[in-house]
């Protein structure tokens, strides 16, 4: 397992590798594009949110699974290709922005607290059978 994201999310990924076991690395903030594109050629899947590793791992061939809060993949943000998943709650307050945000404008942000450990772990052990079939 490898956390990765910009310089502005390495804290908090050092804060979640302390609390698993065993603990993963951190590559948040260390790496440029190339050098993320070159790390997630080697991954299984990628978990993400709607932002630049989905993208950047679909180019390189890596399965996704992409979650979607408040924005939608219909948007142009989903990750390209076959094969990869999504998780996303249909919710009447859906989209409520092109970008997401800090804030729900409801006050409940239920599009990412409605999902579940469950959801995601569903679509990861689809693409890893997939990955192992080929």
């Amino acid at each position: 397992v490898v956390l990765v994201g910009g310089a502005e999310d390495r804290e908090l990924c050092e804060r979640i590798a302390r609390g698993l076991s065993p603990e993963p690395a951190v590559a948040a903030g260390r790496t440029s594009i190339m050098e993320s594109a070159a790390l997630l050629k080697f991954c299984s899947v990628l978990v993400s949110n709607d932002s630049a590793p989905v993208h950047i791992a679909s180019a390189v061939g890596t399965p996704v699974v992409a979650i979607f809060g408040p924005t939608v993949p219909a948007f142009g943000f989903g990750p390209y290709g076959p094969g990869h998943g999504v998780v996303e709650l249909d919710l009447p307050c859906r989209p409520c922005s092109v970008h997401g945000g800090r804030r729900c404008p409801e006050g409940h942000f239920m599009c990412m607290r409605g999902i579940t450990p469950e959801m995601v772990l569903k679509e990861v052990w689809a693409r890893l059978d997939v990955e192992r079939r080929r």
